[in-house]
C-alpha cells in the first residue's frame, strides 16, 4: 500500500483500530536535544495474523526483521510520552521514506 496522511486522535482505541489489533511501538529515531522521537506503530501479533509481509526493517548491524499489517508513523515527545504529530518535514520525510519494501534505521 501506498502510504497515506491522517490526522487521528491519541487514544489506544484509535491506534488498535487502525493495526487491527493490539499496538506495538518501535522507535526508529531520537534527538536528544528534542526529545522528540520516531515511532512506528504496528500490530504486536502482525506475523501471526497477516500473511505477507508490508516492510523489512534492517538494523545499523546488518539485523533485519519484518513487519506485517498496518504501520503508521508518529513523533513522541519522550518528556511526556505521548504521541505527536510529525511535522510537515517530517511527513514529506517519511511519505518517502515508506514507499520502499527495506527500511534502513
Amino acid at each position: 500500500k501506498d502510504p497515506v496522511v491522517m490526522e487521528i486522535e491519541d487514544t489506544l482505541e484509535n491506534l488498535q483500530m487502525l493495526v487491527e489489533g493490539r499496538i506495538e511501538v518501535l522507535s526508529i529515531r531520537t534527538n536528544t536535544e528534542t526529545y522528540r522521537s520516531i515511532d512506528f506503530i504496528f500490530n504486536e501479533e502482525g506475523k501471526f495474523l497477516f500473511e505477507d509481509a508490508n516492510k523489512f526493517i534492517v538494523y545499523p548491524n546488518g539485523y533485519y526483521d519484518y513487519l506485517c499489517g498496518n504501520i503508521f508513523v508518529v513523533a513522541a515527545d519522550e518528556s511526556t510520552g505521548e504521541f505527536v504529530s510529525l511535522t510537515e518535514e517530517e511527513i514529506e520525510y517519511y511519505m518517502t521514506f515508506m514507499l520502499d519494501d527495506y527500511l534502513f534505521i
